[in-house]
Protein backbone atom coordinates (compact mmCIF):
# COMPACT_ATOMS: atom_id res chain seq x y z
CA UNK A 1 0.00 0.00 0.00
CA UNK A 2 1.38 3.40 -1.05
CA UNK A 3 1.14 6.08 1.64
CA UNK A 4 0.38 9.62 0.52
CA UNK A 5 3.35 12.00 0.81
CA UNK A 6 1.36 14.46 2.93
CA UNK A 7 0.50 11.68 5.39
CA UNK A 8 4.15 10.63 5.60
CA UNK A 9 5.23 14.21 6.37
CA UNK A 10 2.47 14.51 9.00
CA UNK A 11 3.65 11.35 10.74
CA UNK A 12 7.30 12.40 10.61
CA UNK A 13 6.59 15.94 11.81
CA UNK A 14 4.59 14.57 14.75
CA UNK A 15 7.30 12.08 15.69
CA UNK A 16 7.94 13.80 19.03
CA UNK A 17 4.61 12.42 20.18
CA UNK A 18 4.94 9.02 18.55
CA UNK A 19 8.01 7.90 16.64
CA UNK A 20 7.26 5.93 13.46
CA UNK A 21 8.49 2.34 13.60
CA UNK A 22 11.15 0.92 11.32
CA UNK A 23 8.51 -1.16 9.57
CA UNK A 24 6.31 1.90 8.98
CA UNK A 25 9.27 3.85 7.58
CA UNK A 26 10.15 0.93 5.31
CA UNK A 27 6.60 0.81 3.98
CA UNK A 28 6.51 4.59 3.56
CA UNK A 29 9.64 4.59 1.39
CA UNK A 30 9.09 4.69 -2.34
CA UNK A 31 11.62 5.72 -5.01
CA UNK A 32 8.91 7.71 -6.79
CA UNK A 33 8.20 10.13 -3.95
CA UNK A 34 9.92 13.49 -3.43
CA UNK A 35 13.71 13.13 -2.92
CA UNK A 36 13.71 15.22 0.26
CA UNK A 37 11.09 12.93 1.75
CA UNK A 38 12.95 9.80 0.68
CA UNK A 39 16.07 11.22 2.29
CA UNK A 40 14.23 11.96 5.54
CA UNK A 41 12.82 8.44 5.69
CA UNK A 42 16.26 6.95 4.99
CA UNK A 43 17.95 9.08 7.67
CA UNK A 44 15.39 8.04 10.26
CA UNK A 45 15.91 4.40 9.35
CA UNK A 46 19.66 4.88 9.65
CA UNK A 47 19.22 6.29 13.14
CA UNK A 48 17.50 3.07 14.22
CA UNK A 49 20.82 1.18 14.10
CA UNK A 50 20.42 -2.60 13.88
CA UNK A 51 16.68 -2.74 13.18
CA UNK A 52 17.07 0.17 10.77
CA UNK A 53 19.79 -1.65 8.83
CA UNK A 54 17.55 -4.70 8.43
CA UNK A 55 14.91 -2.52 6.76
CA UNK A 56 17.45 -0.57 4.69
CA UNK A 57 18.95 -3.83 3.42
CA UNK A 58 15.49 -4.97 2.34
CA UNK A 59 14.88 -1.67 0.54
CA UNK A 60 18.25 -1.90 -1.22
CA UNK A 61 17.33 -5.36 -2.42
CA UNK A 62 13.95 -4.16 -3.68
CA UNK A 63 14.85 -0.81 -5.20
CA UNK A 64 18.57 -1.00 -5.89
CA UNK A 65 21.42 1.17 -4.65
CA UNK A 66 19.62 4.49 -4.19
CA UNK A 67 21.98 7.13 -2.81
CA UNK A 68 19.80 8.00 0.19
CA UNK A 69 19.72 4.32 1.20
CA UNK A 70 23.50 4.01 0.80
CA UNK A 71 24.09 7.01 3.07
CA UNK A 72 21.54 5.67 5.57
CA UNK A 73 23.48 2.40 5.73
CA UNK A 74 26.45 4.38 7.06
CA UNK A 75 24.29 5.97 9.75
CA UNK A 76 23.41 2.57 11.24
CA UNK A 77 27.04 1.93 12.26
CA UNK A 78 26.48 -1.80 11.89
CA UNK A 79 29.37 -4.09 10.93
CA UNK A 80 27.16 -5.81 8.38
CA UNK A 81 26.37 -2.43 6.81
CA UNK A 82 30.09 -1.66 6.59
CA UNK A 83 30.72 -4.95 4.79
CA UNK A 84 27.85 -4.25 2.40
CA UNK A 85 29.28 -0.81 1.62
CA UNK A 86 32.78 -2.18 1.00
CA UNK A 87 31.33 -4.82 -1.31
CA UNK A 88 29.61 -2.06 -3.30
CA UNK A 89 32.51 0.40 -3.30
CA UNK A 90 33.11 0.08 -7.03
CA UNK A 91 30.65 0.46 -9.86
CA UNK A 92 32.09 -0.30 -13.33
CA UNK A 93 35.65 0.07 -11.94
CA UNK A 94 34.79 3.53 -10.58
CA UNK A 95 34.55 4.39 -6.89
CA UNK A 96 31.01 5.19 -5.81
CA UNK A 97 31.19 8.57 -4.07
CA UNK A 98 28.07 7.90 -1.99
CA UNK A 99 29.58 4.68 -0.65
CA UNK A 100 32.81 6.49 0.28
CA UNK A 101 30.78 9.20 2.07
CA UNK A 102 28.75 6.55 3.90
CA UNK A 103 31.96 4.87 5.12
CA UNK A 104 33.15 8.04 6.90
CA UNK A 105 32.43 6.86 10.44
CA UNK A 106 34.56 3.75 9.81
CA UNK A 107 37.53 5.78 8.55
CA UNK A 108 39.69 4.65 11.45
CA UNK A 109 39.22 0.99 10.57
CA UNK A 110 39.66 1.22 6.81
CA UNK A 111 42.92 0.26 5.06
CA UNK A 112 45.19 3.26 4.55
CA UNK A 113 45.61 2.29 0.88
CA UNK A 114 41.89 2.79 0.34
CA UNK A 115 42.05 6.28 1.87
CA UNK A 116 45.08 7.12 -0.29
CA UNK A 117 43.18 5.99 -3.37
CA UNK A 118 40.26 8.32 -2.64
CA UNK A 119 42.69 11.23 -2.30
CA UNK A 120 44.26 10.40 -5.65
CA UNK A 121 40.92 10.90 -7.42
CA UNK A 122 40.52 14.16 -9.35
CA UNK A 123 36.96 14.88 -8.21
CA UNK A 124 36.70 17.48 -5.45
CA UNK A 125 33.76 15.63 -3.90
CA UNK A 126 35.78 12.41 -3.75
CA UNK A 127 38.80 14.15 -2.23
CA UNK A 128 36.60 15.75 0.44
CA UNK A 129 35.08 12.34 1.20
CA UNK A 130 38.58 10.87 1.39
CA UNK A 131 39.67 13.59 3.82
CA UNK A 132 36.67 12.75 5.97
CA UNK A 133 37.98 9.17 6.14
CA UNK A 134 41.47 10.48 6.94
CA UNK A 135 40.08 12.59 9.77
CA UNK A 136 39.06 9.40 11.58
CA UNK A 137 42.30 7.59 10.67
CA UNK A 138 44.75 10.40 11.50
CA UNK A 139 45.14 9.57 15.20
CA UNK A 140 46.54 6.17 14.24
CA UNK A 141 49.22 7.63 11.96
CA UNK A 142 52.64 9.08 12.71
CA UNK A 143 53.30 12.70 11.72
CA UNK A 144 55.46 11.43 8.85
CA UNK A 145 52.77 9.10 7.49
CA UNK A 146 50.05 11.71 7.93
CA UNK A 147 52.07 14.30 6.00
CA UNK A 148 52.84 11.81 3.24
CA UNK A 149 49.11 11.32 2.69
CA UNK A 150 48.20 14.98 3.23
CA UNK A 151 50.88 16.32 0.86
CA UNK A 152 48.73 16.08 -2.26
CA UNK A 153 45.52 17.65 -0.86
CA UNK A 154 47.59 20.36 0.87
CA UNK A 155 48.90 21.40 -2.55
CA UNK A 156 45.56 21.16 -4.32
CA UNK A 157 44.44 24.22 -6.29
CA UNK A 158 40.99 24.09 -4.64
CA UNK A 159 40.70 26.02 -1.38
CA UNK A 160 38.09 23.77 0.19
CA UNK A 161 40.39 20.76 -0.07
CA UNK A 162 43.42 22.63 1.31
CA UNK A 163 41.42 24.06 4.23
CA UNK A 164 39.91 20.70 5.18
CA UNK A 165 43.40 19.17 5.12
CA UNK A 166 44.66 21.93 7.42
CA UNK A 167 41.95 21.15 9.97
CA UNK A 168 43.22 17.56 10.11
CA UNK A 169 46.96 18.17 10.41
CA UNK A 170 46.73 21.14 12.80
CA UNK A 171 46.06 18.74 15.67
CA UNK A 172 49.77 17.82 15.59
CA UNK A 173 52.68 19.84 16.98
CA UNK A 174 55.80 18.61 15.20
CA UNK A 175 58.20 20.81 13.25
CA UNK A 176 57.31 18.98 10.02
CA UNK A 177 53.60 19.69 10.47
CA UNK A 178 54.21 23.35 11.31
CA UNK A 179 56.49 23.71 8.29
CA UNK A 180 53.84 22.20 6.01
CA UNK A 181 51.29 24.71 7.32
CA UNK A 182 53.82 27.52 6.87
CA UNK A 183 54.24 26.48 3.25
CA UNK A 184 50.49 26.89 2.65
CA UNK A 185 50.60 30.32 4.30
CA UNK A 186 53.36 31.44 1.96
CA UNK A 187 52.22 29.86 -1.29
CA UNK A 188 48.48 29.27 -0.96
CA UNK A 189 45.50 31.48 -1.77
CA UNK A 190 44.51 34.28 0.61
CA UNK A 191 41.75 32.16 2.13
CA UNK A 192 43.99 29.10 2.52
CA UNK A 193 46.72 31.31 4.05
CA UNK A 194 44.21 32.74 6.53
CA UNK A 195 43.17 29.27 7.69
CA UNK A 196 46.82 28.25 7.78
CA UNK A 197 47.65 31.13 10.11
CA UNK A 198 44.67 30.28 12.31
CA UNK A 199 45.84 26.65 12.40
CA UNK A 200 49.43 27.57 13.24
CA UNK A 201 48.25 29.94 15.96
CA UNK A 202 46.08 27.22 17.53
CA UNK A 203 49.02 24.82 17.98
CA UNK A 204 50.57 26.98 20.70
CA UNK A 205 54.05 25.47 21.03
CA UNK A 206 57.56 26.93 20.90
CA UNK A 207 57.91 25.47 17.43
CA UNK A 208 54.75 27.16 16.14
CA UNK A 209 55.77 30.45 17.80
CA UNK A 210 59.18 30.37 16.11
CA UNK A 211 57.62 29.68 12.73
CA UNK A 212 55.14 32.52 13.22
CA UNK A 213 58.06 34.79 14.09
CA UNK A 214 59.83 33.71 10.92
CA UNK A 215 56.67 34.43 8.90
CA UNK A 216 56.36 37.90 10.46
CA UNK A 217 59.91 38.66 9.38
CA UNK A 218 59.77 37.17 5.89
CA UNK A 219 56.21 37.31 4.53
CA UNK A 220 55.95 39.74 1.64
CA UNK A 221 52.15 39.90 1.65
CA UNK A 222 51.26 42.75 4.04
CA UNK A 223 47.88 41.33 5.03
CA UNK A 224 49.30 37.91 5.85
CA UNK A 225 52.22 39.49 7.71
CA UNK A 226 49.81 41.50 9.88
CA UNK A 227 47.72 38.43 10.68
CA UNK A 228 50.88 36.49 11.53
CA UNK A 229 51.78 39.27 14.01
CA UNK A 230 48.36 38.99 15.63
CA UNK A 231 48.66 35.23 15.96
CA UNK A 232 52.16 35.57 17.41
CA UNK A 233 50.97 38.15 19.95
CA UNK A 234 48.19 35.80 21.02
CA UNK A 235 50.72 33.03 21.63
CA UNK A 236 53.09 35.30 23.54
Amino acid sequence: MIIEESNIWDTINNSKKSKPSAEWLKNAYNPNINFELRQEIAIRLGQLSKVGWIKIKALLKTYGNKEELILAAGLTYQDDAKEWLLNHLYSDDTMNIKVVEALACWGGTLPIELIKKTLEEKSQQMKIAGLELLKFKAHLLSDFDLLEIAKSPLNDFREEIVIKTLTIIQRRESLEICMAISDVIQKGSDKSAYYGLMALGSIGTEISKNILLDLVENLKNAERKELAKKQLNLEI
